[in-house]
């Protein structure tokens, strides 16, 4: 006999529930990013502004262009790394990732204090001895603007970031060379040919620009992450743009002359990996990302500009960071002193009123002395006053005691002498 099948549910009837099982947030994320007539994205590091696509970035006007720029380094080129490559998945995401030569002298603790205080802090240029601001120290070429709304490693949070930015001026393309695409003057020319205050409109229109906002999602001992945000119509986002700088420390061989320092390795992502993505949603995020541009001569434009500017932290790197930390133990000193000062007059102030207590205290005992000497003497004059007033008493009592005698006749002189005495002019014998 054949098994029995079940039935068929009917159309209302009850039971359990029939349908696909429920879908997964990032799934439902990617089907609401499917069905948005468009992407929009914020600009960032390594993202072109994206005027069509609606979203909020800064004007790009002079008002935020520097007055004078730092001197060129002598950059590292795209020969001078480890490894590069420009890729493309089937997925459709853009993948750049660099390994880095060796950055001579620079140690993690000097990157993490320069991402920290990027946006703020200033050094001198070994070259010309003036001072800077680091973000143009970083690239003084290709940079304009860079501010921050905090500190990451400090606050462990996402900080909003703002780049404007000029990739690669004055360089030029080399479609056909499979080793280098892009190519810049390799010797410093007399002046630095990145855009200033002064520099025509028409000129710095035509550049490649880089405007935009980029989340800084954290600063590690080893790593820093940068997010860009690509969000559809209903405001549902996700990051469409990575960007992950690594280091480790250099291996040195024992009893040799080589450096320490740190390898870094860049990984630069544009687009979703999920596999919904493919067919909609990365081509736009591609499409605004190259903002009119061959994508491949994007990425490696891009890639250089990776090169120069990281490459050349070991020049100028080391010395920044030492200076600031002499600055910094430099007030702390100061401070210190000052508080060492502060609290010696405190002290000093403290014995000069315990001093002035102790004065009022013996002056105050001597006037008690005084005083109790003043009362003692009061106090004898009173009592020999009071002796003599009763003495006084006394010998006026004692002459009231004593009876006056009757008045009678007095015997004369001459009348019967006393028994045994001498008759009165008796010869002598």
């Amino acid at each position: 006999m054949a098994p029995r099948r079940r039935a068929a549910a009917r159309p209302g009837a009850a039971g359990p529930a029939a349908g696909p099982p429920p879908l997964r947030p990032r799934l439902l994320l990617l089907l609401a990013l499917l069905a948005a007539p468009a992407a929009r994205a914020d600009g960032g590091e390594g993202f072109g502004p994206l005027a069509s696509s609606g979203a909020q970035q800064r004007i790009l006007s002079d008002k935020d262009f520097p007055a004078a720029r730092p001197p060129l380094w002598t950059f590292r080129t795209l020969k001078d790394v480890r490894s590069a490559a420009c890729t493309k998945s089937k997925q459709g995401v853009i993948k750049l990732q660099i390994l880095h030569k060796k950055l001579k002298g620079v140690t993690a603790e000097q990157m993490v204090w320069f991402y920290e205080n990027l946006d703020r802090a200033k050094a001198k240029h070994p070259v010309d001895g003036k001072t800077y601001p680091l973000f143009l120290m970083f690239h003084p070429r290709d940079h304009i603007n860079h501010t921050a709304s905090g500190h990451p490693y400090v606050s462990g949070k996402d900080i909003s970031t703002t780049w404007i930015e000029f990739h690669l001026t004055n360089c030029t393309e080399q479609p056909g060379d499979a080793l280098e695409r892009w190519v810049c003057p390799q010797r410093p020319p007399a002046r630095n040919p990145g855009v200033v205050k002064t520099t025509p409109r028409s000129v710095w229109m035509g550049l490649n620009q880089n405007n935009g906002t980029s989340l800084l999602k954290g600063v590690r001992r080893s790593s820093i992450y940068f997010a860009v945000k690509g969000c559809n119509e209903k405001g549902q986002c996700a990051n469409v743009i990575r960007t992950f700088q690594n280091w480790v420390k250099a291996k040195v061989k024992k009893g040799t002359t080589q450096v320490p320092g740190l390898l870094l390795t860049t990984t630069f992502e544009v687009g979703l990996s999920m596999g919904l993505a493919t067919a909609e949603i990365n081509p736009r995020i591609v499409n605004n990302w190259r903002n009119g541009e061959d994508e491949m001569s994007k990425c490696w434009r891009q890639a250089l500009h990776f090169v120069e500017e990281m490459g050349a932290l070991e020049l100028w790197l080391p010395g920044a960071y030492k200076a600031a930390q002499a600055a910094a133990s430099g007030t702390a000193g100061a401070d210190a002193a000052a508080a060492d000062a502060a609290a010696a007059d405190a002290a000093a102030a403290d014995a000069a009123v315990a001093d002035a207590d102790a004065e009022a205290a013996v002056a105050d005992a001597t006037a008690v002395d005084a005083a109790a000497t003043d009362a003692a003497a009061v106090d004898a004059a009173a009592a020999d006053a009071a002796a003599a007033d009763v003495a006084a008493a006394d010998v006026t009592a004692a002459e009231a005691a004593v009876p006056e005698a009757e008045p009678s006749a007095a015997a004369p002189l001459d009348a019967a002498p006393l028994e045994g005495a001498p008759p009165p002019d008796a010869a002598a014998p």
